[in-house]
């Protein structure tokens, strides 16, 4: 205790408001390794021996101090300071998991309950691809007011800070609605899948009517939250609710008739618009004044984008990693519709067979994925308003060429012929993907910097939650092999590609 009022009086010296005696970068080394000793106290001086593992815990000396991380957390939060200095968000995201570190280490049962909600919570709304989402619905909104003077963007004020937690509201609302809603429709099928057996709906710890209500809950919620942002002006504002009310549709179709049509592209191709109507939803909310062809000229490369992701990661990646309880449900997908098969045998570890017409059919979209963004990059010197430097437009070229290499490989692996690791490619090709519209319109294009760094925040920072990246944590934190980062026993499931 001692020494660690020793280092908060040290770093009251150091702060940049009394200091004389440090330059900026050697106050920034002296606050990380502060952190760091801070760091190695508490794990090393609390953490539980080998012998006090089974001690007897007191987890509600845990609740004074997590309520002293969160009640100031929404405050400053809720004051929009992130809007007027965006990078304290990764301050805060920092210091917030460590403080909670801090506070559950020594108390391995309470963190591993706490893990387990977290795994259950993931397992019903799927947060972990929460990313995509707000990407969607935030560069939205960045499309159509980008900061493109640099020395303008230290006076431009930025978006409101209702805007910004809005508009994931917003997305936060459409991602409920489109994962539950389809676990509910697809719950027979769901139970026939060993990977979906520990989801909260087939083992009962949700039921299938609550499930439903709360996933219809989300459209009236999204609605009130966008008459909000609009400032209750429906009226002058009927093109963006009108993108919502579209999109919330579309979801509904393809989880209703996506596994029976004749023909399975097309409901593939309507969720992923449906999907894409969050870009026009975030620019619309955004500004209301957009002139449709310069809305459509922003916007449409990365709607374009995330309905060919969409067409392509439920058409093929999901359809390939489901292809054998869809076959015996009698379902047909898109995989199925283009000749994919079960291999010789019964055994469903077996790698499912590919056809030529699947692979063509992979290539073509994932090829129209990226050219979107190459039509992008080919406007830009034409533009009246410049987005790039030229520095910078030469970057959004080469990475953007690069990643389309990269994840053409990847794909490759992801349809080909018997593939035995097929879920492990299918995984990395999807954040691969995904890399490109985060490159281009982030860190390459010139949005206000509260954009960047939410759309950064929100996509890596849900990634943690997944099962198995919590199973690791727990390893490193306590050695040995986790017990608790699993809601039940048995194998896990294979990784999610798919929306």
């Amino acid at each position: 205790l001692l020494l660690m009022i020793v280092m908060i009086a040290f770093m009251f010296r150091i702060a940049p408001s009394t200091s004389n005696f440090l330059s900026p970068t050697q106050q920034q080394i002296a606050m990380v390794l502060l952190l760091a000793g801070a760091a190695v106290l508490v794990f090393e001086f609390t953490r539980p021996s080998d012998g006090s593992a089974h001690r007897v815990e007191d987890a509600t000396l845990t609740r004074p101090t997590a309520i002293a991380l969160v009640i100031p957390t929404i405050a400053l939060v809720s004051e929009g300071f992130f809007v007027t200095v965006p990078k304290l968000i990764y301050v805060a995201i920092f210091t917030t998991v460590l403080g909670f570190l801090f506070v559950w280490v020594p108390y391995p049962k309470a963190l591993r309950s706490f893990c387990k909600r977290l795994v259950l919570l993931d397992r019903f709304v799927r947060l972990h691809y929460f990313g995509f989402t707000s990407m969607l619905i935030l560069l939205g909104a960045a499309a159509v007011s980008p900061v493109t003077d640099p020395a303008a963007a230290s006076t431009n004020s930025g978006p409101d800070k209702f805007l910004v937690g809005g508009l994931l509201l917003v997305g936060l609302c459409f991602h409920i609605y489109s994962y539950v809603l389809n676990d509910v429709i697809d719950l027979d099928l769901d139970r026939t899948q060993r990977r979906r057996r520990l989801d909260p709906l087939v083992r009962g710890f949700v039921s299938r009517e609550v499930a439903l209500a709360f996933a219809l809950l989300q459209f009236p919620l999204a609605f009130l939250l966008t008459l909000h942002l609009v400032h209750f002006q429906l009226i002058a504002n009927t093109p963006a609710f009108t993108a919502l009310g579209v999109g919330f549709l579309l979801i509904l179709v393809y989880n209703l008739w996506g596994k029976v049509c004749p023909f399975p592209p097309f409901t593939d191709l309507i969720q992923g618009l449906g999907w894409g109507s969050l870009v026009l939803v975030g620019a619309l909310v955004a500004d209301k004044h957009t002139d449709l062809n310069q809305l459509l000229d922003r916007t449409g490369p990365l709607l374009a984008y995330a309905t060919g992701f969409i067409l392509l990661i439920n058409g093929v990646h999901g359809g390939l990693r489901d292809l054998w309880t869809d076959k015996e449900q009698k379902k047909i997908t898109t995989a199925l519709f283009f000749g994919a098969d079960r291999s010789c045998g019964e055994a469903r570890d077996q790698p499912v067979r590919t056809t030529v017409k699947l692979r063509v059919f992979a290539f073509v979209v994932h090829t129209l994925m990226f050219s979107s963004i190459f039509y992008f990059l080919l406007r830009d010197p034409e533009r009246s308003l410049r987005l790039f430097d030229p520095t910078e437009y030469r970057w959004a070229w080469g990475v953007t060429m690069v990643l389309f290499v990269v994840s053409n490989c990847m794909l490759w692996q992801v349809v080909k012929h018997l593939q035995p690791n097929r879920d492990f490619w299918s995984s990395m090709h999807v954040f691969v993907v995904l890399l490109a519209p985060l490159f281009l319109y982030v860190i390459s294009w010139k949005p206000h910097d509260v954009f960047k760094v939410m759309v950064l925040s929100t996509f890596f920072v849900p990634l943690a939650l997944q099962e198995d990246l919590m199973k690791q944590a727990m390893r490193w934190l306590y050695g040995g092999r986790s017990r608790g980062a699993r809601p039940a026993a048995g194998p896990p499931p294979q990784p999610q590609a798919a929306a």
